[in-house]
């Protein structure tokens, strides 16, 4: 098992964030019991009943598993962003999880579509022999290579020009290879943290799970 890390999870800012997600304490009505307003920032958080951190364990993606036990505050941080940005009330359900991957595919495709279309120098959405081979011959060392091999990679019949609708078909490989792959996978993968059983994760559940499963011998 990795040493866990020199670092406590509950940093004073990740317990703020978290608890800044958490509802707010309802006032009491009339006639209405008071709601407890949420417990203090370095308060143990109460376990979630029917809670098996070995078995939740084997359940994770090996590259999830491995940053919640290795890098836990990491690993809770990147989950709150995920959850602001998708979510909807400080919690994340299926729903948010897959416009998570949709946006992630769309970054890739983004991606795959700019490092092409960088070489199209008269705007037509084709990529020419001569067109590559000016972007090649006066990109920068580190990119010449990424942008020779996309180029024959998307050239799929091979005569040497990408057209319009071999870009589009290149930039929708890229997202699919992350809608159906290992990024895809950690992501969805999140809501196996909903440890109260609602549908949804929050920050606080995260946080939880990475800290018992960091404990786990």
């Amino acid at each position: 098992m990795p040493a866990p890390p020199p670092h406590p999870v509950r940093a004073p800012a990740l317990a703020a964030l978290i608890l800044a997600l958490l509802p707010a304490a309802a006032p009491a009505g009339e006639g209405e019991p008071a709601v407890a307003a949420p417990a203090p920032a370095d308060a143990a958080p109460a376990p979630a009943a029917g809670f098996d951190a070995a078995a939740l364990a084997e359940t994770l993606p090996p590259a999830m598993l491995r940053q919640m036990r290795q890098a836990p505050a990491r690993f809770v941080g990147e989950t709150a962003d995920l959850i602001l940005a998708f979510g909807v009330g400080g919690a994340i359900g299926a729903e948010g999880l897959e416009r998570a991957v949709a946006a992630a595919a769309a970054d890739a495709r983004a991606e795959a579509l700019g490092l092409l279309l960088a070489a199209d120098l008269d705007g037509d959405f084709a990529v020419s022999p001569a067109e590559i081979g000016i972007a090649v011959a006066a990109g920068p060392a580190g990119r010449r290579g990424a942008l020779l091999l996309a180029h024959r990679q998307a050239d799929a019949d091979g005569d040497g020009t990408v057209a319009e609708a071999e870009l589009r078909g290149h930039g929708a490989a890229a997202a699919g290879r992350v809608a159906d792959g290992e990024t895809a996978a950690g992501i969805r993968a999140l809501l196996r943290l909903d440890l109260d059983g609602d549908g949804a994760v929050t920050p606080a559940e995260a946080l939880r799970a990475a800290e018992a499963l960091r404990d786990l011998s």
